[in-house]
This record gives structure tokens, C-alpha cells and sequence, in this order.
């Protein structure tokens, strides 16, 4: 733990300070080769069943058909063998998060990746979902940011190839498949709501009328949403998850915590820029509907804690999804804040701080 805990700070100290972000970016790429190449094969706990399936063609996993069909892309089209595919596979996440800091020219996407427990998680742990979401954020880094309509003959066939792809990706872990719908439905739900605002407006209402109707009807929901809640069976189950801190050495309060992390990322650009205005930071937010979307989507996912933990802990390793693509949007909106802010690198380096305490990278360094 000492030599690559040493090794982090001093990466630290040379991304804070350093005004060459290539050197900076390559820094951090050898730290996570570093990993790779020290890590115990057999550290984490699910990497038993990975090596299983890759090297034994034991389907331990509940894989899905599209993971089926990856491996046997891997082992029979490729021709590569078992152990090399299980390599290869623990390595995409890594890949997908250096290629988009290198391509944009800006270090804090691959600084936040090495520096967080969705490192070790996301590529020896929970491969599968890590594989998802490293094909989720190429598609849609590749859709933001480099194809354009001058790559199809037309705006139809270039919406048909982005769709496919979600789906394919979607297909490969079902969390995916839920964060897209939880997306499209927070999109649905801002469209009707905007209809029913522009609705009321048109309606001769005072606001003190307006407001005892959507408080009674609101509290009315709330309580029957209760008395039947109540009801369920397996409440005392949720509760032995609520405490549960054994999924992903990690538990409800390691969830909490990646939502924190991606709370202060997420808005810290806006607050020092719109010097603290709730109503600026909120408006300037809502200007990348992919960012907005998705960081709400993961937020809404705190209210099934209580009784769905486990899925709420898969949930919450999204959260690097809108951190990155925050990061590059202001890359684009404005260089200077990305770039020179300090505040931003340092809290990087107390999450890898946070990282190494809580065990996530020691534990598959040595078993």
C-alpha cells in the first residue's frame, strides 16, 4: 500500500502543479499501468468468475448475450486466448477514459478515474458493468464531439447508428439499460411539465390557490405512496441493506459518498464562475442537457437506498459518467477553469486519498 500510495502523491503533486497537461496525462496513464501490472489476479472478489468465464467457458455470470457474443469475438474471431481476453477486458475502462483526456487535451478525466474506487471496481470487480459503461461513454464522447452529419448521408441514418449502439451497450449490463430510461424519462417528465407550466399560465389562478391544490394533492400521493410501502414484505430485508457494507467493500455509505463527489464536480464550475447564484448555476447547468440529465438521474437514485441498496451501490459507480463529460464541456466553455483550477485537483486527490483508506486499490494489489 506505501510504495503506490507514494506513488499517487507524488502523481498528485506533479497534475496540480504541473502547466504541461500531455506530461500530466501521461503520468497518470503510467500510474494505472502500474496497477495493472502489480495487481494480485485473483484480488477481487469477482475476478474468480471473470477468469471462469474467459479462460474455462464457465457462464457463471448470468452474462448476457452480447457479453456471450464479445467473448466469442475475442476467442474465436480475434483468436486471442482466454487469459489475454480477460486482460484485454479489465483494461477497456482504463482505455476509453485515457483516450478521451488525451483527445481533449485535459488531464482531470483520467486524474479523477485513477484517483476513485470505480478504478478497481469498474475493471476487476464488476467488469461487466465497467464494460458498459466504457462503451456508453465512447458512443456518446464520439456523438458530442466528433461525429457530425458530414459522416451520413443523412440526419436519419446518423440517429438509427447512435441508437443501435446505445442499445448494444445497454444490452451488455441491465443497469445501463435502466440509466438510459431513467434519463429519457426525466426528459419526458421536463417536456409534460413545461406543457402543464405553460398550462397554468394561461389560467386566471392565484399562486396562494395554486399552491394549497399541489401541496394537498402532493401530500395526498406522498402518504398513500406510504400506507402501501408499508405493506411490503421484504421492508426488513431493506433494512439489513440499508447497514449492508459488504457489496463492493463499499455499501449505502460509499454510495452516498460517490454522489457527494459528483455533487461538488459537477456544480463547483458553476459557483465560482456565477459567483454562488442558485438561479444562474441551475440555468447554465440545464445548457448541457446530457450533464443535467444524467447527474439528476443518478441524484433521484438516493430515494431507493431504503430499499433496493444494492442496486442503488450499482447505480452510483455512473457517476463518472456526467463528472467527465462535465469536465470537457467546460473545457470547452471555458479553458481557464479546468485547467488552473486548484480546488478541483486537490479535491481529486483527497477522493484518491479516500480511495486508498478504504481499501479499494490495496485490495487488488494483494489478495
Amino acid at each position: 500500500m506505501q510504495l503506490s500510495l507514494y506513488l499517487y502523491l507524488l502523481l498528485a503533486i506533479y497534475v496540480i502543479f504541473s502547466k504541461k497537461k500531455a506530461l500530466s496525462i501521461i503520468g497518470c496513464i503510467f500510474f494505472g499501468i502500474f496497477i495493472f501490472i502489480s495487481r494480485d489476479i485473483n484480488a477481487a472478489p469477482d475476478s474468480i468468475h471473470y477468469l471462469n468465464f474467459f479462460v474455462k467457458d464457465i457462464r457463471g455470470l448470468g452474462s448476457s448475450k452480447t457479453f456471450l457474443f464479445y467473448q466469442y469475438g475475442l476467442k474465436n474471431i480475434l483468436l486471442l486466448p482466454g487469459i489475454i481476453a480477460y486482460h484485454l477486458t479489465t483494461f477497456i475502462p482504463f482505455f476509453v477514459i485515457s483516450y478521451i483526456s488525451i483527445r481533449s487535451k485535459i488531464v482531470l478525466p483520467i486524474f479523477f478515474f485513477v484517483s476513485s474506487e470505480a478504478f478497481a471496481v469498474l475493471s476487476f470487480n464488476a467488469m461487466r458493468q465497467g464494460l458498459a459503461i466504457s462503451f456508453f461513454l465512447i458512443i456518446i464522447y464520439f456523438y458530442k464531439y466528433i461525429f457530425n452529419l458530414e459522416f451520413f448521408k443523412n440526419k436519419s441514418q446518423f440517429e438509427l447508428i447512435f441508437i443501435l449502439a446505445l442499445s448494444i451497450a445497454a444490452s451488455l449490463h441491465s443497469t445501463l439499460f435502466g440509466f438510459i430510461l431513467l434519463i429519457l424519462g426525466f426528459i419526458t417528465l421536463n417536456y409534460f411539465s413545461e406543457l402543464l407550466i405553460d398550462f397554468f399560465k394561461k389560467l386566471i389562478i392565484s399562486k396562494k390557490s395554486f399552491l394549497i391544490v399541489f401541496t394537498t394533492i402532493s401530500g395526498s400521493l406522498f402518504f398513500v405512496y406510504l400506507t402501501i410501502l408499508s405493506k411490503i414484505p421484504f421492508l426488513a430485508k431493506a433494512t439489513f441493506y440499508l447497514t449492508n457494507n459488504e457489496t463492493y467493500n463499499s455499501g449505502t455509505l460509499g454510495s452516498f459518498y460517490r454522489l457527494t463527489v459528483m455533487i461538488f464536480l459537477i456544480l463547483y464550475p458553476y459557483l465560482r464562475k456565477y459567483n454562488y447564484s442558485i438561479k444562474n448555476i441551475i440555468k447554465n447547468l440545464r445548457t448541457d442537457n446530457f450533464v443535467f440529465y444524467s447527474f439528476i438521474s443518478i441524484l433521484s437514485l438516493a430515494t431507493i437506498a431504503p430499499f433496493g441498496a444494492q442496486l442503488f451501490i450499482r447505480f452510483s459507480y455512473f457517476y463518472i459518467i456526467p463528472i467527465t463529460f462535465n469536465f470537457l464541456n467546460w473545457k470547452e466553455r471555458d479553458p481557464y477553469i479546468v485547467n488552473n483550477s486548484t480546488i478541483t485537483k486537490l479535491f481529486i486527490v483527497l477522493v484518491g486519498l479516500i480511495t486508498y483508506s478504504s481499501g479499494a486499490i490495496e485490495n487488488i494489489l494483494y489478495k
